[in-house]
């Protein structure tokens, strides 16, 4: 009997032994599991606010964009305005010169026929 209490003392102590080592595992394992939670947050977190500057960027580069548009309609628009009045000075110019080359070959044909 005291042989198997003896035995059966062994193995209650390696059974002690192992349930410490599970125990201390685990808490490595809580350990590990909450560094990696707590990585993974920071990460993600990180991330958030990567996205967010994205964005911002992404607006801003979105309006400078507008903005553009907006100023090269408004330069379009200046130089069509610009182009038609030079097209209009130049018809007129173009109108005033036939009419004196008309009047010019019409004072020739009179000192011809003089």
């Amino acid at each position: 009997l005291n042989k198997k209490i003896a035995l059966f003392q062994v193995q209650l102590d390696s059974s002690k032994r192992d349930v410490e080592k599970l125990e201390q595992e685990i808490i490595l394992l809580k350990s590990s599991s909450n560094q990696s939670s707590e990585e993974m947050i920071n990460k993600i977190k990180n991330l958030e606010i990567l996205n967010q500057e994205y964005i911002q960027k992404n607006n801003l580069l979105n309006d400078d964009l507008k903005n553009n548009n907006l100023k090269n309609d408004e330069n379009m628009r200046n130089l069509k305005d610009k182009h038609e009045l030079f097209n209009n000075k130049m018809t007129e110019e173009m109108i005033h010169r036939d009419s004196q080359l008309v009047k010019l070959n019409e004072e020739i044909e009179k000192l011809k026929n003089k």
